[in-house]
């Protein structure tokens, strides 16, 4: 038993709290169909991406592409329902990536290759040589 007086609000408190609480574990229960994983690392002579992309394909279903130091990475994936025997129902679904990660260091976008092979996609990126030492000759004049 109560002594307080009766409140409505209150219970609106626990309503939003609960609100809250839903929509903050929401994003996490589908996070992991929508990210896949991505491997950024660094090499003496250039930088390596490796992404896990399953269920492409096709050429035409994957994009690459380096701007402003980013490298970002498209992929586009159609499931569709086999049509063997009689069809019920047929559905398609189709799931879309895009994902976008920041470069450690300058690239030459000018040698930047990629392959995928067996789910994997690979991009390889050399690096500018900016970070060589280089002695200056010194044009002294007395």
């Amino acid at each position: 038993m109560s002594f307080l007086p009766y409140d409505p609000f209150t219970q609106l408190a626990d309503i939003r709290k609960d609100f809250d609480r839903f929509f903050n574990e929401f994003p996490t229960a589908f996070q992991s169909a929508a990210q896949v994983g991505l491997r950024l690392y660094e090499l003496d002579d250039e930088v390596v991406a490796t992404c896990h992309l399953p269920g492409i394909r096709k050429k035409e279903d994957v994009e690459v592409d380096i701007a402003n130091n980013m490298l970002t990475i498209r992929a586009k994936v159609n499931h569709s329902t086999p049509s063997d025997g009689e069809v019920h129902r047929k559905e398609n679904h189709v799931s879309q990536f895009q994902q976008s990660v920041s470069l450690p260091g300058t690239i030459s976008t000018e040698d930047v290759y990629a392959v995928f092979q067996g789910g994997v996609l690979e991009v390889r990126m050399p690096k500018l040589g900016g970070h060589e030492r280089k002695a200056i000759d010194i044009k002294f004049h007395d």
